[in-house]
Parts: C-alpha cells; sequence; structure tokens
C-alpha cells in the first residue's frame, strides 16, 4: 500500500495518515486520513483519530466528511471495492464479525498456489477518478460517436458496452468514470449539434461570398415529408466546402409557393442572401422549378439525377399498383422453408429494425414512381414498345437474383457451379447482386455481375434438370426461369449501351472536386455512344448466325434509339447553357473540347462574362479558351491533378 499512498498523494497533494485502533483493518488498508488546516504544525506520528478532518479511499481517490465513529468507509468499500476487501480477507484469515468488526479465522486455509498469486495485494493499483473536466470530454467524445455513426442511444445502457468500457478504463487505464444515461447523452447531443451550427455559421460569414444550394424532398415511411438545404462554396484558398445546413419536415401541399417559403425561411435562419445565390440544384419536378422562379434565384436539375432518369425506361422495375400488386415469384413457397427466418431481398436491410425496412420500401416504390412519371410525361406511349420488351427481360433476370440472394440452398449450389466453371476456390465465389431503385447503377451492377456468372448459371440449370438435381431442388425445376440465348444477348447489348452511363454518375457525384466542368464533355461523349449504329457489332459477331441474333439487333437498336431520344430531350438545354463557357474556362477541359466548331468557340467567347472585357487577365483568360494544337504545349492535367477524376471515355 506504500506505492499507492505514494501515488495517491502525488495526484492530491494532500497529507495522509494512518486510521489509529483500526475496527475493520480491511477497510482501513485501502483508506487514510487527513488533517484539518488548524493541525498542519502536528507532526505525522502525533496525529490521532481526533485531528482528521476527512477519509480518502486510495483505490479511486473519493473523499468524504471524516469523524470518529460517523463516516461512511465502510459502505463505500462494501459497496465500490468489495472484491478488495474479500482479497485481504482471504489472505489474512479474516472474517468479519456480527458486531461489524473483523477477527481472524479458527478454521485453517487450505488455498492453492494460484488463488494466493491471485489475490496478492501487492499487485492492486490505485485507480483514479477522472476529474469533472475530463468527465466532461469523455460525454462530449460519446454524443460525437454516437451522433456521428446514427448509434442508438440506448448502448450507453447496454450491459456488455458497460463491461467494455468499464475494461478498458479501470482493468487498463486505472481510472473511474461514470457513463451518462441515454437522457443526458441526448442532452449532449443536442449541445454539440448547437456548438457546430455555430462553427458552421462562423465559416460562412468569414469564407464564404458566392454560393449555390442543393434541395431535395422526400416521404419517410411514416408518411411525413421533408426537405433538405446543403451548401456548396469556394474559399478564397479555393477549398470546396459542402455542409447540409437543414433536414426539417415539410408537412402540406408541396406546391412552388410552399417549397420556396421553406427554402426561404432556412436560408434566412443561416443569414444566406439570394442576391449571391449562382445556383440552385433540384431534381426535375415543375413544383422545385416554380420554387426556384418564386426565389428568383438559378436553378438547374440535377445531371446524374437526369441520367437515371433516361435509363429508367429500360431497367426500372415493374410499378406497384393497387390493382396489380407484385405478384410472388413461383419459387417463393419453396425458398420460404429453407430457412426459419426470411433472408431479406436486399442485403443492406439485414441489420434494419422492421420500421426502418418498412421506409426504406417505401423510398424504393417512389423511386419507381417518380421514374414512371417522368417516362409517361416525356415520351407517352412514342417508343414505349421497345424499352418494354427489354424491360421484361431485365425484370426476369431481376426475380432471379433475388432467388439466389434468398435461397441458401440455390446459392451454395450456385458457388459449387463456379468452382468447376470458373476454376476458383470455394471461398472466393462471387454472390449474385439485386438491384434497388434508389441506388443508382445497381441495375447496372446486378446485370454485369450475372453476366460474369452466365456459365456458372448454365451448370446450375443442368444440374437442376439432372436427376440428383431433381432430388435436391425438388418441385423447382419449372418454377424457375431458365434464360435463353436471346435473353443473355439482350442483357448483354443493354449493359454495353449503358456504360457510359455509370461512368458518368461516377465522375458527376465527387465531392473532392468541382464536377462542373465535366458536365458538358461527358453529355456529348453519352451521346456519341449513343448514336453509334455499329455499338452492338461485336456482340452479335460472337453470338453467331441464329434467327433470335436479327430480332434481338432490331430490338436492342430501337431501344438505343428510344434512349437517344429521352437524352436529347433532357439535356440539349445543358448543352446550350453557360456549362459550356464553364467547361471551357477550365484549361483542364476545355483544350480537350475539340468536337465544337470555331462558330461554337466564339460564341462562348462572347458570353463568358470574364471574357467580355479587354483588361489584362481577360486577355489572358480567351487565351486559355483557344486550343493549342501543338503536342510540346498540351500537358495532360486531368491525368496529373488529384483532385479530378481519372480521364475516361469523356477525356
Amino acid at each position: 500500500m506504500d506505492a499507492l499512498e505514494a501515488q495517491v498523494k502525488q495526484d492530491t497533494d494532500l497529507r495522509l495518515y494512518k486510521m489509529k485502533n483500526q475496527k475493520r483493518k480491511d477497510v482501513w488498508y485501502f483508506a487514510r486520513l487527513t488533517p484539518k488546516d488548524q493541525f498542519g504544525p502536528v507532526l505525522d506520528r502525533d496525529l490521532t483519530n481526533e485531528h482528521g478532518g476527512s477519509a480518502i479511499c486510495l483505490l479511486c481517490s473519493t473523499t468524504m466528511t471524516f469523524r470518529i465513529g460517523k463516516h461512511k468507509m465502510v459502505e463505500h468499500m462494501n459497496g465500490k471495492h468489495a472484491d478488495e476487501l474479500e482479497i485481504y480477507r482471504v489472505r489474512y484469515n479474516l472474517v468479519v464479525t456480527a458486531g461489524g468488526g473483523i477477527r481472524m479465522q479458527r478454521v485453517a486455509r487450505r488455498l492453492d498456489s494460484e488463488l494466493m498469486d491471485a489475490a496478492c495485494l501487492d499487485n492492486i493499483v490505485h485507480v483514479r477518478t477522472i476529474t469533472p473536466k475530463e468527465q466532461r470530454q469523455v460525454n462530449k467524445l460519446l454524443a460525437r460517436w454516437v451522433a456521428r455513426h446514427f448509434r442508438p442511444m440506448i448502448i450507453v445502457e447496454d450491459e456488455a458496452f458497460k463491461e467494455f468500457v468499464f475494461y478498458i478504463t479501470h482493468e487498463l487505464g486505472r481510472v473511474s468514470m461514470v457513463l451518462p444515461n441515454r437522457s443526458q447523452l441526448r442532452n449532449d447531443i443536442v449541445a454539440l449539434a448547437v456548438y457546430y451550427r455555430k462553427l458552421v455559421k462562423e465559416a460562412i460569414l468569414r469564407f464564404c461570398v458566392f454560393y449555390s444550394l442543393t434541395s431535395d424532398i422526400w416521404t419517410g415511411g411514416d408518411g411525413h415529408s421533408y426537405i433538405s438545404l446543403t451548401i456548396h462554396f469556394l474559399t478564397d484558398a479555393f477549398e470546396l466546402r459542402s455542409w447540409t445546413l437543414e433536414v426539417q419536415e415539410l408537412p402540406g401541399i408541396h406546391d412552388g409557393a410552399a417549397i420556396a417559403a421553406a427554402l426561404n425561411k432556412m436560408s434566412e435562419e443561416w443569414g444566406l442572401s439570394k442576391e449571391y445565390c449562382t445556383k440552385l440544384v433540384r431534381d426535375g419536378g415543375t413544383n422545385m422549378v416554380s420554387a426556384a422562379d418564386t426565389l428568383a434565384i438559378p436553378t438547374m436539375a440535377c445531371v446524374a439525377h437526369s441520367l437515371r432518369l433516361v435509363v429508367a425506361g429500360a431497367m426500372i422495375k415493374k410499378k406497384k399498383t393497387i390493382d396489380q400488386p407484385e405478384e410472388l415469384p413461383a419459387w417463393a413457397a419453396e425458398v420460404s422453408k429453407e430457412s426459419a427466418e426470411p433472408i431479406m431481398e436486399h442485403e443492406e436491410d439485414e441489420q434494419l429494425s422492421r420500421e426502418d425496412r418498412d421506409q426504406m420500401d417505401t423510398l424504393r416504390d417512389l423511386a419507381v414512381d417518380e421514374m414512371e412519371t417522368y417516362l409517361n410525361d416525356t415520351i407517352v406511349n412514342l417508343g414505349r414498345n421497345e424499352t418494354n420488351a427489354v424491360r421484361g427481360v431485365v425484370q426476369r433476370f431481376r426475380t432471379l437474383a433475388c432467388y439466389f440472394r434468398k435461397s441458401p440452398k440455390g446459392q451454395n449450389r450456385l458457388a459449387e457451379c463456379q468452382v468447376r466453371a470458373r476454376g476458383i476456390k470455394r471461398s472466393d465465389a462471387l454472390r449474385v447482386q439485386v438491384d434497388c431503385p434508389t441506388r443508382w447503377n445497381s441495375c447496372w451492377d446486378m446485370l454485369q455481375r450475372l453476366i460474369v456468372l452466365e456459365d456458372s448459371l448454365v451448370r446450375f440449370f443442368a444440374h437442376v434438370r439432372s436427376p440428383p438435381g431433381r432430388v435436391e431442388f425438388a418441385g423447382m425445376e419449372d418454377k424457375l426461369w431458365w434464360p435463353k440465348a436471346s435473353d443473355w444477348l439482350t442483357i448483354k447489348c443493354l449493359t454495353t449501351l449503358l456504360i457510359p452511363f455509370g461512368a458518368a454518375t461516377a465522375a458527376l457525384s465527387g465531392q473532392q472536386y468541382p464536377t462542373m466542368p465535366l458536365v458538358v464533355p461527358i453529355l456529348n461523349s453519352i451521346r456519341k455512344h449513343l448514336s453509334r449504329t455499329d455499338l452492338f457489332a461485336e456482340l452479335v459477331a460472337v453470338a453467331g448466325d441464329e434467327a433470335f441474333v436479327a430480332e434481338t439487333l432490331v430490338m436492342m437498336n430501337d431501344c438505343r434509339r428510344f434512349i437517344l431520344n429521352l437524352f436529347d430531350k433532357r439535356f440539349t438545354i445543358f448543352e446550350n447553357s453557360e456549362l459550356v463557357w464553364v467547361a471551357y474556362l477550365d484549361p483542364r477541359i476545355g483544350k480537350r473540347m475539340s468536337y465544337l466548331s470555331e462558330c461554337s468557340r466564339q460564341g462562348q467567347r462572347q458570353s463568358c462574362p470574364s471574357c467580355s472585357s479587354t483588361d489584362a487577365s481577360s486577355r489572358m483568360l480567351r487565351g486559355a479558351l483557344t486550343p493549342d494544337t501543338s503536342p510540346e504545349h498540351t500537358p495532360d492535367p486531368i491525368s496529373n491533378d488529384r483532385k479530378l477524376p481519372k480521364r475516361s471515355f469523356w477525356a
């Protein structure tokens, strides 16, 4: 205990001495007295119990008022350090008497050496109680972790979590701290949010002059609608800043006036002046357009969102209606018997509560509704037949992917087929993916994975129709859809058709570099890709001279023209907007826009605000807009700049 006592003296700067005439030696072995201030001159050897003003626990530094016969050290030790007391009594063969004292046991001890080593008091180390300042920092860090990663606040009352914290603090760190309860944690999170809002407001006031906004509206599974507001701006050092400022409930009818009022209120709360808003990026809804017009803010539709709408006609799942609810696949009843708990169709739903799963289903249905509405409003019936056939093939492959997702037996057999077909280890077998309407590019990923697994799937269906397979998959032979060669050719052509859409969505969704200069080059490249009449020539050549090849080629070319038609209707306005000179001004992009005619270049020079003056800086900008055709003066800035995506199909 001498080492513990010395450590406590150093930590607390208190004068400590042992209690005289101890009734509970086990308790006072771990505790000391401190004298009252008026007895400072008294020597340590002369201090008695009457001189004591307080008592301190050497194990946790807890202090309490002390008077002879009136103190709570025994209660404290029994409540907080019962294990240490028991170790002491075992070592010295002591027991507590009925009167509250302590005496030697009459029965001789019989303890093996391992127990004695574990009970050795020399191994007891002082545990320090953290200071109030340290406790506040602990609460703050815990609140930040829970809020940032969306942890449930009840986690602080979880016994396993408390055991984990106790081990790393008390056992390893030798410090004692108190975990906040849910109510305290909630208050800490609110205080943290207030603090961060203050920091963001100060940063906007200090660094932001001109800014752009993005906003979206959605409906949760509880039927409540919400609106968000995110700000984007560049600092004086050209550092990109983006913060989601608000997510608020938006009750009532979502017309342009209501949306404008909500956006205006949120902007005023953050001190944002509309005069300095350069652009509001939104979805393609007429209500958002009306809101921007009401606020007199320049606006544009989200390009990545618009790309998603263009390809929706050939890829989205069938919309559920009251008259025609979604039908269960023929294999659903058999698959439900394979596991005690039903397997979720979407892997990301596995960790969600039932309420959150219902909300995700609502969001997926809303995404399908939005794409259906766009197609109906834009095309009516023109060209829908060409994509309905392709959409039907995609839906059948989607149902097949769902089967392998939900059937452990089917998934295991497909993995075995991969081992034989692809010559891989069992642990390297790929899993079939299921698309999600709210995740862009997920349908393309699903089809691409199925194409990779084509040979393995052929082996799987051959096994199902074999005698052993009819036993293993009894009753499933006629319930599973077997893709034909024409179906495989269809999705191969479709993924080829949509390759640039996936790359464009990924590039335009970047947050570490400016995406606006990329818009026009990307759109131009997609148009050239969709305009290729020989786009499917290589796939058709590999497929051979079967009768279905010519029919599939006609269908896919009709689909290509349909998507090109949608693309033109949606994006012509972008390619004739200020986005052209925005791209042209960026030397990393402008020098590669070789498809622009000289007339177009001259027009962009005239429309660029910075290039209409005659000062030296504007002449320099006009020079930047003139492509240098000499190879030695054409650097490769895109590949050298880490802030831009690598050169791709648009370069």
